[in-house]
């Protein structure tokens, strides 16, 4: 057959052409004897969380390359009669996929206000806010275990008003928790709980 020219471009799925890979539209010459070439397509980095996305690169035409130049690329592409363009075999589309990045499902701390850090036994509890940061795709739980640094903190002086275990929604950033602290009568020095 010669020297053919493959005519490629990428197709957005998920994926967005500027925002996830920068979009191609390329003319490959394979030579005579030549099976295979490499394309690169540039996928973009940003700081963005996503899930993941794909994009398509497509073979749109297959074309003679006209006469017998030493170098196929700068041969003229044949004409577009209907002998000069070749069949495209099933496999005409390869699927590119950019994997889940940049902390899609979140990166969560706690946060505790300074007013709260420091209370007395009578506030009968303690707000501690689990902060979502980065991205909010999908369900997450998250398992809480309070403890002491003080010694004389005892299990009885403090406990969970809910369970443990807490689940924050699709797009949920902030999920308070309320610990609870048992005022009682016996005489204390200042005790330090642990979340």
């Amino acid at each position: 057959v010669g020297s053919v020219a493959c005519t490629l471009q990428t197709e957005a799925q998920t994926a967005t052409a500027g925002q996830d890979f920068v979009a191609l539209g390329a003319v490959v010459v394979l030579g005579p004897g030549q099976r295979t070439a490499n394309v690169s397509v540039q996928v973009l980095d940003d700081t963005t969380p996503e899930l993941d996305e794909y994009f398509g690169v497509r073979l749109v035409a297959v074309t003679r390359v006209n006469g017998s130049a030493a170098d196929p690329a700068t041969a003229p592409l044949a004409g577009p009669t209907g002998a000069d363009l070749l069949a495209i075999g099933n496999n005409d589309l390869a699927t590119v996929l950019i994997p889940e990045n940049d902390d899609a499902h979140g990166v969560v701390r706690l946060g505790l206000t300074s007013s709260a850090s420091r209370v007395n036994e009578s506030v009968g509890s303690v707000r501690v806010s689990l902060l979502r940061d980065a991205g909010v795709f999908g369900a997450i739980n998250i398992s809480l275990a309070v403890g002491s640094f003080s010694p004389l903190l005892q299990p009885d002086d403090w406990f969970l008003l809910t369970n443990q275990t807490y689940a924050m929604a699709p797009g949920q950033a902030v999920l308070d928790v309320e610990v609870g602290i048992v005022d009682d009568t016996i005489p204390e020095q200042d005790e330090t709980l642990e979340v």
